[in-house]
């Protein structure tokens, strides 16, 4: 999976320094070995990132059937500035949206809006492995 993030308000701050910002479109590699994209909201906590998604989305069973992952973090204000984070996709339930509540407060929407009443949602936090920082405009 790859998380792409844009300019906004919040600045994330990552273990390796990087300062980016928080908006976020995702890609992984469906069961055909090909690329899948859908936009994605995400959370930086600690030396994580969080991603809430129902458990519907093709992302999810993706994830579940292979785990490895990276996040890809894009400063538009500086797009020579990225970070690149490979890891591993840990699925964890949701179905109380206490995160994806959290998720929600950030973006200033109702995700509890998005989903049927007979859906749920989980957290994918992303463990990094390894971190990439880069900056070519310096």
């Amino acid at each position: 999976m790859v998380v792409f993030a844009s300019s906004g308000g919040f600045q994330a701050r990552f273990p390796c320094g990087a300062s980016l910002r928080d908006r976020s479109s995702g890609l992984n590699i469906g069961p055909d070995s090909r690329p899948q994209v859908s936009a994605v909201w995400f959370l930086a906590e600690g030396d994580t990132v969080k991603i809430s998604l129902n458990t519907t989305r093709q992302k999810v069973h993706n994830l579940r059937r292979n785990p490895a992952c990276t996040v890809f973090i894009l400063d538009l204000d500086n797009p020579l500035r990225y970070l690149e984070i490979r890891g591993d996709a840990h699925v964890i339930p949701d179905d109380e949206y206490e995160f994806a509540d959290r998720v929600g407060a950030k973006y200033g929407a109702d995700i509890r809006t998005f989903d049927p009443p007979d859906q749920t949602r989980v957290v994918v936090a992303v463990e990094p492995v390894r971190m990439n920082a880069v900056n070519m405009g310096s």
